[in-house]
C-alpha cells in the first residue's frame, strides 16, 4: 500500500495509479488509507495478475497479512482470488508508464499476461522485487528478450529497475 499512495503523490490529481491486490484483506486496508488521503487518482482492483483470466487459489500466512497463489507458498489459509491478465485489466486504461510488481514469485505468471505491453516504443519502465531464483531466472530472460536492461538496487536482494533499451 506504501508504494501505492507515493504513486498518487506523486502523479497528482492528473494522473492515474491502478494498484492490483489480491488478497481482499489488505485490498480494503488499501482502499482505507486511499480514502484517508483522499486520493480520486487511484483505484484498487481486488485480483491476481495472472497469465489467464479465471480463478486462482491464494494462501494467506497466519502470522501475517502476506499472501501469494498458493503454488508458491507452502502455507496458509486458502481462498480463492479472481485471476486477470494484466492486458485484460489495463485494455481500458490508460497504458502504463512505470510498473511495479512485487507478487512473490508470481512474475512468472504476470509477465506473461502482459505480453502486448513489452512490445513497441511506449513499453514501461519496470520496478520489480523478485522472489526466488526461478523466478528471477525467468524474469531477466522474459525482460531481456524484450529488450530490457536491468539496474539492481544496492541494498536489495533482487530487487531491479527495469528499463526498455532498444527495441528488440
Amino acid at each position: 500500500g506504501y508504494h501505492t499512495l507515493m504513486a498518487a503523490r506523486v502523479v497528482g490529481p492528473a494522473g492515474q495509479v491502478v494498484a492490483v491486490e489480491a488478497d481482499p484483506v489488505t485490498a480494503e486496508i488499501l482502499r482505507d488509507e486511499i480514502g484517508i488521503n483522499e486520493f480520486t487518482n487511484t483505484e484498487v482492483l481486488q485480483a491476481a495478475a495472472s497469465n489467464s483470466d479465471g480463478v486462482v487459489v491464494f494462501a494467506r500466512r497466519a502470522n501475517n497479512l502476506q499472501s501469494s497463489i498458493a503454488a508458491f507458498a507452502p502455507d496458509g489459509a486458502r481462498f480463492e482470488v479472481q485471476a486477470i491478465r494484466l492486458e485484460s485489466l489495463l485494455a481500458t486504461r490508460r497504458r502504463p508508464q512505470v510498473m511495479k510488481m512485487d507478487i512473490e514469485g508470481a512474475e512468472v505468471l504476470a509477465l506473461p499476461g502482459a505480453m502486448g505491453l513489452f512490445q513497441g516504443q511506449q513499453r514501461p519502465i519496470l520496478l520489480l522485487s523478485v522472489h526466488g531464483d526461478r523466478a528471477a531466472a525467468f524474469c531477466r530472460e522474459f525482460l531481456r528478450d524484450r529488450g530490457y536492461e536491468f539496474q539492481e538496487q544496492e541494498g536489495f536482494e533482487q530487487m531491479w529497475v527495469a528499463r526498455p533499451g532498444s527495441t528488440p
